[in-house]
């Protein structure tokens, strides 16, 4: 009973205590809503609208001074029920009402402190200046309110066991191959407790961001899938801060961090990252369940189909081009920017004489179908090649927005040709993509001359292409003293615009280092 309750209540609390400054309250059925202000483009298109919201609010006798009063009555409504001692019954219980009483205080604190005041503005500004002073009754109401609640949201967290224990064993379990997990997902924790113990075992940055790529951070209580999840969303974006955090929990390493090979960060991610550990299950009903199936298809791509890039003799030298071309971009931007990944995440990956390289991912651009990463030495100071080589992939056809680049006419330089898909997005974008490649190789601390490349697959090479031509155009007009030269790996590529292939060969000839 109390928890159905106390949800409507917080489900109206939410509306009320967002309430935007461009937004009106209305109240009807007993139930709250918004709408908009009826400022508009013009004087009259405002009268229109204004005349349309009074007659609405006339006909259902709705007055400004009636709906504060319903603010007024929500607000005690919530607090009789957060008081109600209600005995749990079960530990879920007691957990649930735990998560229902900070949301509760979240929502007074927003309706106190930012909701009633810019109402108070809006009520002022328009002359409207009777209501104020319950206005100014409510803001008080609101802090006493927040109060009550803080000391009943003690009261039932001192209720609940203390899973500290359990927390760590099930963090344990999660994190050792083969363990048996089958009743994960039946636990329940405290989210401060669950973010204290991540932030200490894998650093703040890696848990915070976690929390935030999983859309947990509002999140007061989580179950045993949500901690399986943070656990991979940890694993599946690691930067080398990330790893010299780990690096000083484990005694093993004798070395310095800054003395670690790329051969011995790699096996550590590896270690991280076995192949056995037991991994989530996609659930939909999940916030998070695109970003699981992101990181999931991360994890298969460098820690498994890695392997299957490994240069040998001949043209297969070039193979960890494809391996970023075909692979490695498609599963960071898995469902375009939908979903997330750290700046700088370490890639593993094999170079071209076949021996383990270590990359940081940075975004370079993901809009309207149009995805790029560029892949910058992860430790530049143990490049052993005459000179350094940066990365920058475009992922080709996967998500309906890339479709839409794919096959539109009006992407393309004719609409019923067949030259140029994807042209009319990347030519909106290329200002950007310049701008955005260019910051990234000023963040790359390097002595050595540097030579870019570029690849793509399918669309991602028709974008590739262009990418390599706008960014030897740009050279000629905008010296970079740091690069060298340019290269170009398109695999699968359809044919691009021709006034971009008219000024291509001449271009990149001038500029390539193959």
């Amino acid at each position: 009973m109390f928890l159905h309750e106390i949800r409507k209540l917080n489900s109206q609390l939410e509306i009320v205590s967002t309430l935007k400054e461009q937004e009106r309250l209305g109240v009807h059925g007993g139930k709250f809503y918004k709408y908009s202000s009826p400022e508009g483009s013009s004087a009259i298109l405002t009268a229109v609208k204004r005349a349309f919201q009074n007659l609405h609010r006339a006909f259902f006798h709705q007055t400004t001074a009636g709906e504060l009063q319903g603010v007024d009555d929500l607000v005690s409504q919530l607090l009789m029920m957060a008081q109600a001692k209600e005995v749990s019954s079960s530990q879920w219980t007691g957990y649930q009402r735990y998560q229902e009483l900070c949301r509760s205080k979240a929502f007074i604190d927003k309706l106190g402190t930012k909701a009633l005041p810019e109402y108070h503005f809006i009520l002022k500004k328009s002359a409207n200046l009777a209501p104020l002073v319950k206005i100014d009754l409510l803001i008080d109401k609101c802090k006493e309110a927040s109060k009550i609640l803080a000391q009943e949201i003690v009261e039932q967290e001192d209720a609940l066991q203390d899973d500290s224990l359990i927390l760590e064993e099930t963090i344990n379990r999660l994190q050792t191959p083969g363990a048996s997990i089958n009743d994960v997902h039946t636990l329940v924790f405290r989210a401060h407790q669950v973010k204290a113990l991540l932030k200490d075992r894998f650093g703040v940055a890696a848990a915070e961001r976690a929390f935030s790529f999983y859309r947990l951070q509002e999140q007061h209580v989580l179950d045993g899938d949500d901690l399986h999840a943070l656990l991979l969303g940890i694993r599946s974006n690691l930067t080398l801060e990330d790893i010299e955090h780990l690096h000083t929990q484990l005694e093993k390493h004798a070395e310095p961090f800054d003395q670690l090979t790329k051969k011995q960060i790699v096996l550590l991610m590896k270690e991280l990252n076995h192949p056995n550990l037991p991994q989530p299950k996609k659930n939909p009903s999940k916030v998070y369940a695109k970003q699981l199936e992101k990181d999931l298809a991360w994890q298969e791509c460098v820690f498994k189909v890695m392997d299957d890039y490994k240069p040998g003799a001949g043209a297969t030298k070039f193979a960890y081009a494809e391996f970023l071309a075909r692979s490695v971009v498609y599963s960071l931007y898995w469902f375009g920017n939908k979903t997330k990944f750290a700046d700088g995440v370490l890639v593993p990956m094999y170079d071209r004489k076949g021996e383990i390289d270590l990359k940081q991912a940075h975004r370079l651009y993901s809009k309207n179908g149009l995805s790029g990463a560029v892949f910058l030495p992860a430790l530049p100071h143990q490049e052993t090649s005459k000179n350094t080589h940066v990365q920058v992939a475009f992922r080709g056809t996967w998500d309906l927005k890339s479709f839409k680049r794919n096959f539109s006419l009006f992407e393309r330089e004719q609409k019923f040709g067949v030259e140029g898909s994807g042209r009319t997005s990347f030519k909106n974008a290329e200002k950007q993509l310049l701008k955005n490649l260019e910051h990234s190789l000023n963040q790359l601390d390097c002595d050595k001359k540097v030579v870019v490349e570029f690849l793509g697959h399918s669309l991602g090479g028709s974008d590739a292409q262009r990418m390599c031509q706008s960014y030897s155009h740009h050279l000629k007009e905008n010296k970079n003293s740091k690069v060298k030269g340019i290269n170009l790996f398109c695999f699968n590529g359809s044919n691009i615009e021709r006034d971009k292939a008219k000024e291509f060969i001449n271009d990149v000839k001038e500029q390539s280092d193959l």
